[in-house]
């Protein structure tokens, strides 16, 4: 359709004094995500005076917690486990939060976790955060042709861009610059888009766009009107699992301020997979014929869930199957793969066995009441070996009272401790197994290990990066397990969440 006779006429007369694309106010500058920026107390107990853990509290009845909202180490100075006599103290973290280890999977060459605040990888000598928050962007203007190239928020592409019309584009995210409560807020100028045909254009008012669309027609440069963050979250994450194609799904504990349910994330793109879940504390992928499933520790419902792994929704919605219901803090999930119709969780202070078929449980390994076992990990069956009469030691589980990988039979028999190379644990909460046959361990405050099976050997994937106050924390807490070694264990305890 042509110009209208008026339009072109005043067309010669405005040329050079087209108005230029943008509004001439300046993006709010990005918020520093500099996690060594200060430290910060639990929301819920007072804060350490003196940063460190007190003189005066004797070793064996000091117990050591997380809080769950914000990573902190809470002291807490007891005379026996069930009873507190001194209030207790909370140990300063990063403003970022602490590394606390939860989950781990590998995939390829790479290994994923859970960092506390977001999923990292691991790659060689690489450690890249994949996701520190999850967001929607929606940005409305014109000219978003299907020739659109590329969206840049902030000088950094979009890699999960999605253009609704020619009006509407929206960006899935995962960068805690753009969303959740460490970005600073976004506006049109922070905006540009580019297309074949138009080429690059940013923040525009709505009129000077038309002007420019009736003087250039499809050539007309993109205009950015608005911006609107609809999905903007924090994580605080738990568990991870990968499933076949390398996809991340893991979960986060809700708060007010930070999702609750369980992400899906690549290098590419983060979405919510799982609503109104907020306290999954652990998760399993199982490849079929189809998409696979997703099984998943629900300690708020008391239930081991399971749904495909291509059917996103909410808890508690048609897609949800129950495994097993009134389940006690349930974590730490593996399938036997030489006998895959049996589940391996822990629960409370025990490791339950499940029959998918019949649905009996068991308890395989029943615990102390200082017992706090997770990451279980069931190994497959030495070669040539026969399920039937089976020894071997294939049940391997962590407790965070414990410097050990712990190993059984599956029927939870001939339970031992595995002395782990080259020196103790710290509090370890995650393993799982590599590609390469090798142990993963993840410890609570930040270090990652990859083990052989034979406990031979042992390599530091990821150092200590945490806080001087956590690291003063591990110091105290060695020395004083050193100097009881030779008469009791020490009974240090987390939260199992």
């Amino acid at each position: 359709m042509g110009l209208r006779p008026w339009l072109a006429a005043l067309l010669p007369l405005i040329g050079a004094q087209t108005p230029a694309p943008t509004t001439g106010h300046e993006c709010p500058p990005p918020t520093t995500l500099d996690c060594a920026a200060g430290l910060r107390p639990s929301r819920f107990v007072a804060p350490s005076p003196t940063g460190g853990l007190r003189p005066d509290c004797p070793g064996a009845a000091r117990f050591l917690r997380p809080d769950p909202l914000t990573g902190a180490v809470v002291e807490v100075c007891a005379s026996h486990p069930n009873g507190t006599q001194v209030e207790p103290r909370a140990l300063p973290v990063r403003d970022c939060g602490e590394a606390r280890i939860g989950g781990l999977a590998a995939y390829l060459e790479h290994v994923y976790y859970a960092s506390g605040s977001g999923v990292r990888r691991i790659t060689g000598n690489q450690d890249i955060e994949i996701a520190g928050a999850v967001g929607e962007i929606v940005i409305r203007g014109a000219n978003f042709g299907e020739d659109l190239e590329y969206l840049e928020i902030r000088a950094k592409h979009c890699k999960s861009l999605i253009r609704i019309s020619s009006e509407e584009l929206r960006c899935r995210t995962g960068d805690p610059g753009w969303v959740g409560p460490r970005a600073s807020p976004l506006d049109r100028n922070c905006i540009v888009a580019k297309t074949t045909k138009g080429g690059v254009g940013g923040s525009t008012e709505p009129w000077a766009s038309r002007y420019r669309e009736a003087e250039l027609g499809d050539h007309a440069p993109p205009a950015i009107f608005d911006v609107e963050v609809s999905l903007s979250m924090a994580l605080r994450t738990r568990a991870v699992a990968v499933d076949g194609d390398g996809s991340v799904f893991a979960s986060s504990l809700g708060s007010e301020d930070v999702f609750g349910g369980i992400i899906k994330t690549t290098e590419t793109d983060v979405q919510v997979f799982l609503r109104d879940a907020p306290r999954i504390l652990g998760l399993l992928f199982v490849a079929d014929e189809k998409c696979g499933l997703l099984y998943y520790a629900d300690a708020s419902r008391r239930l081991i869930g399971r749904r495909s792994a291509c059917k996103a929704g909410r808890a508690g919605d048609a897609h949800e199957t129950i495994v097993m219901k009134n389940v006690d803090e349930p974590r730490g999930l593996s399938l036997d793969p030489s006998s895959p119709n049996h589940l391996y969780a822990a629960s409370s202070n025990d490791i339950i066995r499940i029959d998918l078929e019949s649905g009996k449980t068991d308890i395989v390994i029943k615990g102390q009441a200082h017992d706090a076992p997770d990451g279980v990990l069931v190994l497959p069956l030495p070669d040539n070996a026969q399920l039937r009469g089976d020894r071997s030691l294939r049940l391997l589980w962590l407790d965070a009272n414990r410097v050990s990988v712990r190993a059984a039979t599956t029927a939870g028999t001939r339970a031992r401790t595995l002395k782990t190379p080259p020196e103790a644990l710290r509090f370890p909460r995650a393993l799982s197994l590599n590609t390469d046959g090798r142990l993963l361990v993840g410890e609570w405050l930040g270090r990652i290990w990859s083990l052989s099976q034979s406990m031979r050997d042992g390599e530091l994937l990821r150092p200590d990066a945490s806080t001087a106050a956590a690291a003063g924390v591990r110091a105290a807490v060695e020395n004083e397990e050193l100097r009881r070694s030779r008469l009791q264990p020490a009974l240090y305890t987390l939260l199992k969440v």
